[in-house]
C-alpha cells in the first residue's frame, strides 16, 4: 500500500533576483505547494535546522540542505541558487521533507514555540555591560544581539538580572493536535530554580570548552587525519560525528552527551561546513572514508 502523500507536487514556480538591479548574484525560488502547510509548522519547527516559527504573520523559516526555506500557507519561497536545475530540485526534495513529515506526525513531538525577538537595547539594560566576556562574547551588546535573536541563553552571564518569575506556556490544541492557543502560568523564580538552570547552563558551556581539546579518545578518530583538515574537528564534533555516522538522532545525540539539542544542531552545521559536505549521509561517508570513524 502506498504511503499517504501530503502534498504531491507545487505550482507558480519562478526564480527571481533578490532585487531588479541585482547582477551575478544567487536565485531565489518562489512557488505555491498543493496544500497548506500551516499544520505541519509545529512538527517543522521541532525537526528541522534553525527552524523559526512566527506568529504575526503565522510562517516558518528553516534549514534543508543549506537552503534557507519560508513557508506561509500553501505559499512559501526558497534562497538561494545558482540555476533553475538547482531549484528545481530542491523542490523535489523539499516536498519529500513535508511528505516524510507528515507520514511521521505521530511519533514527533510538535514544537509550539514561537520566536518573538527583544530589543537588543532592552537586553542590554539587563546586563552588567562590563564586557567581562564570561558568556563566551566579546561584548555585551554581542551577547544582547545573540540572546535577541534566541542563540544563546541569559544564564550565560554570570550578572545577568534575576527574574521575577518563570512563564511556562502550554498549548490548546484541537481534535486534530492543531494549535488554537495558548495558557501561560508563571512559575515563582526561586533561587533554588534559578541556580539549577544557571549550573546547567555552565555545566553545557564547560563542556563547550572541553570541545576545544584536540587529545583523541580512544581510538574513535585519527588524530594525523583530522589535523591535516583546513579546520579541524573538535573533540566533541568527532562525538556527534561518531553518533551520526550511527544513526543517532539530534536528540538521542542530545541525550548521549548531555547537551542541548540547540548545541547539537550547531556541531552538526559545524561538521558540515568542515568538511564539506550537505547532509549526515556524506559526513557519514566522508568521515569512513577518511579514518576519521
Amino acid at each position: 500500500m502506498n504511503e499517504q502523500r501530503f502534498i504531491s507536487g507545487y505550482s507558480a514556480f519562478s526564480l527571481k533576483l533578490p532585487s531588479p538591479m541585482a547582477e551575478g548574484t544567487s536565485l531565489i525560488a518562489e512557488f505555491e505547494l498543493g496544500a497548506d502547510t500551516s499544520e505541519l509548522a509545529p512538527y517543522i519547527n521541532a525537526v528541522a535546522q534553525k527552524a523559526l516559527y512566527y506568529e504575526k504573520p503565522p510562517h516558518i523559516r528553516f534549514l534543508l540542505d543549506g537552503v534557507l526555506c519560508t513557508l506561509f500557507g500553501s505559499g512559501g519561497s526558497a534562497a538561494s541558487f545558482h540555476d533553475r536545475g538547482q531549484a528545481l530540485d530542491f523542490m523535489e526534495m523539499l516536498i519529500s521533507f513535508l511528505n516524510r513529515i507528515y507520514q511521521n506526525k505521530d511519533s514527533i513531538r510538535p514544537n509550539y514555540k514561537v520566536y518573538k525577538p527583544i530589543s537588543i537595547l532592552d537586553l542590554l539594560r539587563l546586563l552588567p555591560r562590563t564586557n567581562c566576556r564570561e558568556c563566551g562574547f566579546s561584548t555585551c551588546m554581542a551577547f544582547a544581539a545573540a540572546l535577541s535573536r534566541q542563540k544563546t541563553d541569559s544564564f550565560m552571564c554570570p550578572e545577568f538580572s534575576r527574574p521575577i518569575s518563570f512563564k511556562a506556556v502550554y498549548p490548546v490544541l484541537d481534535d486534530k493536535g492543531n494549535l488554537l492557543s495558548t495558557v501561560s502560568l508563571d512559575i515563582d523564580g526561586s533561587p533554588r530554580d534559578f541556580n539549577c538552570r544557571r549550573e546547567y547552563a555552565a555545566a553545557e558551556d564547560f563542556g563547550n570548552k572541553i570541545d576545544k581539546d584536540p587529545e583523541p579518545i580512544g581510538g574513535i578518530f585519527s588524530k594525523t587525519r583530522n589535523d591535516s583538515l583546513p579546520t579541524p574537528l573538535t573533540r566533541r564534533e568527532l562525538d556527534v560525528l561518531r553518533l551520526m555516522a550511527e544513526g543517532a538522532t539530534n536528540m538521542e545525540i542530545s541525550k548521549s552527551l548531555h547537551v542541548s539539542p540547540h548545541t547539537v544542531k550547531s556541531h552538526v552545521i559545524h561538521i558540515f561546513n568542515k568538511l564539506g559536505v550537505d547532509d549526515r549521509t556524506q559526513a557519514s561517508v566522508w568521515a569512513t572514508r577518511h579514518g576519521l570513524l
